[in-house]
């Protein structure tokens, strides 16, 4: 299994609302086949946060991850304040030793590719 982690600084500029984050989310969560769990945990460390976790198996992280391209940042009404305001990893083939970083609100943050994405 392998975990992608949704990070959201809901302090940011333009960020969504945390429970339309929330509803987007678990909604898409809810019907991709490929997650096999969907959970979320909120907290401070310099401001708050909320992580949305999605676990799927590995031999579905491009699958997932380009859903979440498509279905997640690329949502009409949330997509554009998500990226703005989020950072997005996946576990490496040696859990979070390898991690990837796939998405960052900061453009200049150079990113990492899935494999066959």
């Amino acid at each position: 299994m392998r975990d992608f982690l949704v990070h959201l600084q809901p302090n940011r500029v333009g960020a969504p609302s945390v429970p339309s984050a929330k509803v987007l989310l678990s909604t898409f969560a809810a019907k991709n086949a490929k997650i096999v769990r969907f959970a979320f945990a909120s907290g401070r460390d310099r401001g708050p946060y909320v992580n949305f976790f999605l676990t799927c198996r590995a031999s579905d992280v491009a699958a997932v991850w380009r859903a979440v391209k498509r279905q997640v940042f690329a949502n009409p009404q949330l997509g554009r304040k998500l990226c703005r305001s989020c950072i997005t990893t996946c576990e490496g083939t040696r859990s979070w030793d390898n991690y990837l970083l796939l998405q960052h609100f900061d453009e200049d943050v150079q990113l990492d590719r899935v494999p066959g994405v």
